[in-house]
């Protein structure tokens, strides 16, 4: 399998695979994970692993070598809150692409919240560039 480069659509269709209720699809997205792994997509692999919705199980089952590179940042704690997750981001000195990413990311998960708890977003905009 050809690698891929983790620029930020990749990211996010990879993220949109690892979502969907076809296991074709995640399973693909677990190859290309797994293949493509390397030094410069660490940050977009923590990522995808908050953000996929998949299981640590199935993580380890289909992509092994991926998983044990979370697994030894997260340390025996499977938590990956906001915060843990931005502090393992900068132990592993992640690209500012994928800081960025991540922000982005949190910050529309959080405008959900916001909306669920009755709050208007329609106005809600925040910007981050890492310079």
């Amino acid at each position: 399998m050809e690698k891929v480069k983790f620029e930020k659509e990749e990211v996010l269709n990879l993220m949109n695979m690892m979502k969907s209720t076809d296991n074709s699809n995640s399973e693909l997205a677990f190859q290309i994970i797994e293949s493509s792994f390397s030094k410069e997509s660490e940050g977009e692999v923590i990522l995808l692993y908050k953000y996929s919705g998949r299981t640590a199980g199935e993580w380890e089952k289909h992509a092994p070598k991926v998983y044990n590179f979370v697994k030894e940042h997260l340390q025996g704690n499977n938590n990956l809150s906001a915060p843990r997750t931005l502090t393992i981001m900068s132990n592993i000195k992640a690209s500012n692409g994928s800081v960025e990413l991540f922000m982005e990311t949190f910050t529309n998960e959080l405008k959900g919240y916001m909306e669920q708890l009755g709050f208007e977003t329609e106005k809600f905009e925040l910007t981050i560039k890492l310079k």
